[in-house]
Formats: structure tokens, sequence, C-alpha cells
């Protein structure tokens, strides 16, 4: 039965992922068709980032108020409403610009990379899906290092001067890395803050990565814009310090204070 509701869970994750997967990979086809510069792209994400951190923020109370099964509803139909909108003009920084990435980095043909940024998703969907199987064997915040030495190794791969066949390879890599990582640290929450303010603190955690998914891919754009996107690999580097360090950090605190798991 277990096993049955991961993969349901998985094949949820996988549907609500393809709305954020197809704007990046059409960006490099849609900016030249629009007329629009390659930062231009920062001005969706961005609106979409600010309302998915004012729903964190607000979700706790929201939820103390109408209960889970309105705010779900009401959350559902307002993203079926968003995407009828994107039908009309128009997880981050590698989905944004992973294709426009293969196009003027490695040479590929907008199609082409739409095609290879796939494999970010496939690997980001293995990841999740293989920490969910090894959860009950394998402690949380192991599973949070290993993701992120991957992450690492993977963005190696793509700052080397390689063939394109080793770029999908790290993407693949970048995806099945970070996969397990956000996961794991939502689940720590109680453990790390204490039960009874987990949910306050996990709306808090939404929103600061909502935050940085507002800013990050904007930041890159503007790079991206004056100097190329070969930046992406150097910038996706400076990325995983970002994360590996304040994530040891928090892990010598907790271990000094007998709470690691």
């Amino acid at each position: 039965m277990a096993t049955v509701l991961l993969v349901v869970i998985y094949i949820a994750f996988i549907g609500l992922g393809i709305p954020d997967s197809l704007f990046g990979t059409a960006w490099p086809a849609m900016g030249p068709a629009l007329g629009a510069q390659v930062a231009d792209a920062s001005f969706v994400t961005v609106l979409i980032s600010a309302g998915t951190v004012t729903s964190s923020l607000m979700s706790a109370r929201l939820i103390a108020r109408f209960g889970p099964g309105i705010i779900t509803a009401a959350s559902t139909l307002a993203t079926a409403l968003a995407l009828l909108g994107f039908s009309c003009s128009i997880e981050y920084t590698c989905n944004n610009w992973g294709g426009t990435f293969l196009t003027e980095g490695k040479g590929m043909t907008p199609d082409e990379a739409a095609r290879m940024i796939t494999v970010y998703y496939i690997g980001m969907t293995a990841g999740r899906f293989l920490s969910g199987l090894v959860a009950g064997r394998v402690r949380s915040w192991r599973l949070i290092g290993i993701g992120q030495g991957v992450v690492a190794a993977a963005v190696l791969l793509l700052l080397l001067p390689l063939p394109v066949p080793a770029a999908a390879i790290g993407l693949f890599l970048v995806g099945l890395g970070n996969g397990p990582v956000f996961p794991n640290l939502i689940y720590l929450t109680p453990r790390n803050f204490g039960r009874d303010r987990s949910q306050a603190v996990m709306g808090t955690q939404m929103a600061a990565a909502n935050t940085g998914i507002l800013l990050l891919p904007p930041v890159f754009g503007l790079m991206a814009q004056g100097a190329g996107a070969w930046l992406f690999p150097h910038f996706l580097l400076a990325l995983v310090l970002l994360m590996c360090l304040p994530s040891l950090f928090l892990v010598r605190r907790l271990r000094a204070r007998g709470r690691y798991e």
C-alpha cells in the first residue's frame, strides 16, 4: 500500500512539474519570436515566485481558518486559471536557463535543447522516487549530503569543455542530486524546530525557497544577457556552495545539541 501511495505521489509531482518545465524549454524559441531579450523571461518567473512566497507565508493562517480541504481546492482552481492565462502571449535557474545554455553555449537548436532539458526533470523525479524508497533505511541528512555531492559533481561536469552528451548527463545528475534535498529538509522540520511550530516554519521555508527562485533566475538572466549563457555552470557552482556551506553549519549545530538525524 505504501508503494502504491508513493507511486501516486510521484505521478502527481510529475504532473505539477510540467507547466514549470515547459517555460524554460520554450523560452529560447519564444524570446526571439516575441522580440524579447534573454533577461525578459525573468519577469514571468518573478511574478510566479512572488505569488508563491505570499501564499507560503499565509498558508498556516489560512489552513487554520478554512481547513486543508478548502485551501487545496482553492489553490488548485487558482493554478488552473493561471495555466489558462499562460495558454494565451507566454522547482528554476536550471529550469529557466538550461535551454538557453544549451542553445547559446552548446550550439543546439531550440527543439534539441527542449528535448535535452527533459533529462533534468527525469533526474529530479528519479532522485525523489529513489529517496522515498530508501528513506526508511538511510538517514535524511545522509540523503541530503549524497544529493548535494551528486549536484556538485554534475556541475563540475558541466564546467568541462565536453561534447553535448556530457551536458545532458550533467543536467540529469543535477536533477538526480536535487531530488532528495528539499523534501528531506521539509521532513526534518518538526525535529529541527519542534512539532508545535513545524507548520508555520514550513510556510517560512517555502517562502524562503521561492524567494531564491524569485531572485536568482533574474540575476542570471541579466548576467547571461550581458556576458553570455556560458556562465550557466559557473553560476550553478556558486549556488552549490551557497547550498552546501549552510547545511554543514546546521549539521554541526544539530550534532552539538543532540538533534542530528
